[in-house]
């Protein structure tokens, strides 16, 4: 597993940590791929002269699982690289982005233009 030491260049390292006066509540990344939305939650480590470690927690469901079946649920962690990182967006006010602090959209142009519509 590598690890990656990053920054963000709009976005403060602060923004990505859980709020005190919010109960702690963890930051929600949303990544739309192929406009299918996967939801992880985000941690900081390892701080240094405005650099750190963004951690992506996420659980996934083994494939295969036959219908009716009992499902394998793995919980896994991946530190962002800095190309990941730098495609991080504050999350507009829309339906599709409901919970979530932060997104990224890969290969998802219809879920962009559905968060950006104004209602």
């Amino acid at each position: 597993m590598k690890i990656f030491r990053v920054k963000h260049s709009t976005i403060l390292v602060s923004a990505f940590k859980p709020e005190a006066a919010n109960g702690h509540r963890r930051k929600v990344l949303r990544r739309f791929e192929d406009e299918h939305p996967i939801d992880c939650w985000l941690s900081v480590e390892d701080e240094r002269a405005g650099e750190f470690v963004l951690w992506a927690h996420y659980t996934s469901v083994l494939p295969n699982t036959p219908k009716g079946g009992e499902a394998t649920i793995i919980p896994g962690a991946e530190s962002l690289a800095q190309s990941t990182v730098d495609e991080i967006e504050v999350a507009p006010v829309s339906s599709l982005t409901h919970g979530c602090d932060f997104v990224i959209f890969q290969d998802s142009p219809i879920c962009r233009e559905e968060c950006q519509r104004k209602s």
